[in-house]
């Protein structure tokens, strides 16, 4: 009997790293509908331990890191967001989009 490939278990309902991972996804998400972004990017921080693959939680550590005001380290993710094959085409193009923003605007400015 073979194993089963990594990424395969993350699609079972019981698997326990999906599950964590819904749970961090819950309280990043809640964290930030309360302005909490420090809460927020631990959050993600934890969902990124638990799916590693997955772009999207990449863009959301980015935005909390440039509302946080590190403004490099946010760049940076955004960047290599932009640049990844395995990132989905519109993620892709905000991720560039906000890199660029980062990367043409002083801080403090809207």
């Amino acid at each position: 009997m073979q194993a089963a490939p990594p990424l395969a278990t993350a699609t079972r309902p019981n698997c326990p790293a999906l599950m964590a991972s819904t749970h961090w996804r819950a309280l990043a998400r809640r964290a930030m509908n309360e302005g909490n972004t420090a809460g927020a990017l631990h959050c993600w921080l934890q969902v990124r331990d638990a799916e590693p693959q997955a772009m999207d939680t990449l863009f959301h550590i980015a935005c909390c890191q440039a509302v946080l005001g590190d403004r490099d380290r946010a760049r940076y993710l955004f960047h290599e967001l932009a640049e990844r094959d395995r990132t989905p085409p519109a993620l892709r193009v905000r991720a560039a989009q906000l890199a660029h923003l980062l990367a043409t605007r002083e801080p403090g400015l809207h």
